[in-house]
């Protein structure tokens, strides 16, 4: 009998990059993390829901993402050359890091200055151009895209043997025990199989390892390099670098190893992990009452979380990688779980398939949102609280950026120039 066609990957992908719009849709408002756009009325890190929204979704997203990119890379790497691999790398990684890092700054500047200054056509050019010069390497979101894009150059470079030779002979398509063969890697829009066969799971001990390991390596990292400090010339925040090499290299591992992303935790592994990340998160927080009954203030502490040698620095290195992979771990189960077969089916908004524009969407909503978050504050509507606030924001960010992303896309792709996004 023919396995059971899913989208499971595709659905995911889509929901990780409506969740990275929501995230930073509430930075502005008392989240965490860097933004251009800064509200009068929310200092950072000043609301709790949104703070521990942002620490949470820091634990997975991205690194999930890295997950599902790896799996995919060693599909294709098993049907193309190492050149037609960097090719289609570029084409789908490099060209649009490029661009948007030279038009993002000026973009951000040009909507500063028209939504919250009232400024005339002249000096709003004046604001894009002097963005422009200010281009400094990559910039924005796109980070991602420059480290997947050194990932699988690595990957080609280091691993030769993984890819098809020249000989059309040797092109044999390896079919996945999860995953359909016929696979664009560089596509957010892989369509899937569900496989009978039981998958192989990884040690307990040896997953164990491979967190605890990547722990310490992140909190040695942020003795030098702190949470929020970027790495030139990529924009990489190196406090969580060592997260995502762990999962890019477990992406390719579980793939070549004949296991399947939903299947290769077991139950019992899922449990220590996440009995673990209880008890890391429960002396995290009696650290911090600790601190807190010391005088210390919030504003105070939360230095100490992002780096240095100290314990809440350690906890949290700890806690970000535990956390992370059980929380990932779950979603990939959940989303191929039988009895939530709706995860696994086609979303769509009547003819247009929402994980063809997922690209297109990470990669226009930073303006978007910036734009958004101007109009909120010209406004007055980010009275109305910053939880709220951060909600309407999100979700009108979500669907703002797939329907620009879906109009870039077409427009693309209607003077042949296909395959970008």
């Amino acid at each position: 009998m023919a396995n059971q066609r899913t989208h499971a990957l595709d659905n995911l992908r889509t929901c990780l990059t409506a969740l990275v719009i929501l995230h930073h849709s509430s930075t502005p408002y008392g989240g965490a993390g860097p933004w251009p756009y800064t509200s009068p009325l929310y200092m950072p890190n000043s609301s709790p829901i949104l703070l521990t929204f942002n620490v949470i979704n820091q634990t997975f997203f991205m690194a999930t993402f890295f997950l599902i990119s790896a799996y995919f890379s060693s599909i294709a790497a098993r049907k193309k050359t190492r050149h037609q691999f960097l090719k289609e790398k570029w084409k789908r990684l490099g060209v649009p890091t490029l661009m948007f890092s030279l038009i993002v700054k000026g973009a951000a500047r040009g909507i500063l200055a028209w939504r919250l200054k009232d400024e005339d056509w002249v000096n709003i050019g004046r604001e894009v151009l002097e963005g422009l010069k200010i281009v400094r390497g990559v910039s924005g979101p796109v980070w991602y895209c420059a480290l997947l894009l050194i990932f699988d150059g690595l990957y080609a470079g280091l691993l030769p043997s993984h890819f098809a030779d020249k000989s059309p002979s040797q092109k044999a398509i390896f079919k996945a025990p999860s995953d359909v063969v016929n696979i664009n890697v560089a596509s957010p829009t892989a369509n899937t199989t569900n496989s009978t066969k039981e998958p192989h799971t990884f040690r307990t001990t040896h997953v164990l390892a491979a967190v605890t390991l990547t722990s310490i390596s992140s909190f040695v990292i942020r003795l030098y390099y702190p949470v929020g400090r970027p790495l030139w010339p990529i924009s990489l925040q190196l406090a969580y670098a060592s997260q995502y090499v762990l999962y890019y290299t477990t992406g390719i591992y579980i793939h070549r190893s004949g296991r399947s992303l939903q299947g290769f935790i077991s139950p019992s592994t899922l449990r220590v992990i996440g009995t673990s990340t209880a008890l890391i998160t429960s002396i995290g927080l009696f650290h911090i009452q600790y601190l807190t009954r010391t005088g210390m203030s919030s504003s105070q502490i939360m230095p100490l979380v992002f780096g240095g040698p100290n314990m809440l620095a350690l906890l949290y290195a700890l806690f970000n990688e535990f956390a992370g992979f059980f929380i990932a771990s779950l979603i990939l189960k959940a989303f191929y779980n039988a009895r939530m077969s709706f995860l696994g089916k086609r979303w769509s908004v009547g003819k247009v398939d929402l994980s063809v524009y997922s690209y297109a969407a990470f990669m226009v909503h930073g303006p978007v949102v910036l734009d958004l978050q101007c109009l909120f504050g010209k406004k007055g509507w980010e009275g109305m609280g910053a939880v709220e606030t951060a909600f309407s924001v999100g979700i009108l960010g979500v669907a703002e950026s797939w329907v620009i992303g879906t109009i870039l896309k077409k427009a693309i792709e209607s003077v042949r120039w296909k395959g970008y996004l």
